[in-house]
């Protein structure tokens, strides 16, 4: 687990680290079925977001939990990436007039965290958190993270940590739920 932490981390850290800071993306974490429960920046449920080189558009102190946020602070963070994993919420967000403006909707940049077996961004803290790591790098810079092959990536996590062999088709099934337009 260490050696697959460490060969990733290391990867996505050599790109981010050349990344300017006035071309990070700016990135909202969305909870809850309506999409205005988040995380601030150095909170563990947000830390994929900073290690992967975005910027956290909430701009508050951390706490114990989660916290509610209204549709107007959203509005004026305008997120290029919507990270959610909440499946109600991804299913009704590009729908929903309320979030239309934004920019992650509008250039349709709403990811829903892959949930098998467990949540890949945040809860339960756990290994799948450790595969987030590729998989946030790539929704965030697809571009600059051609070269990692989230179909591989994901069986050979599955393969040493669960004992399970994936299918091409459990595996397409797992990532396109996502909204990871190229795996």
């Amino acid at each position: 687990l260490v050696a697959f932490y460490n060969k990733y981390m290391d990867k996505v850290n050599s790109t981010v680290t050349t990344i300017p800071e006035n071309e990070k993306k700016k990135v909202y974490y969305a909870k809850d079925p309506d999409g205005l429960k988040t995380f601030a920046p150095g909170s563990a449920h947000t830390q994929l977001i900073s290690i992967c080189g975005g910027k956290n558009v909430v701009e508050a102190p951390v706490t114990k939990g989660g916290m509610g946020v209204s549709m107007e602070l959203v509005l004026e963070w305008n997120p290029d990436v919507i990270i959610t994993s909440d499946p109600e919420f991804y299913n009704s967000v590009y729908s929903n007039s309320q979030w239309q403006t934004i920019n992650a909707v509008k250039n349709k940049e709403v990811y829903l965290v892959p949930q098998s077996p467990f949540n890949w961004f945040e809860g339960p803290p756990g290994a799948n958190t450790i595969i987030g790591i590729p998989w946030v790098a790539k929704v965030l810079y697809p571009n600059k993270f051609k070269d990692l092959d989230m179909k591989n990536i994901t069986k050979e996590f599955y393969s040493e940590f669960y004992h399970y062999n994936l299918t091409d088709g459990e595996v397409s099934s797992i990532l396109s739920s996502s909204g990871l337009k190229e795996f």
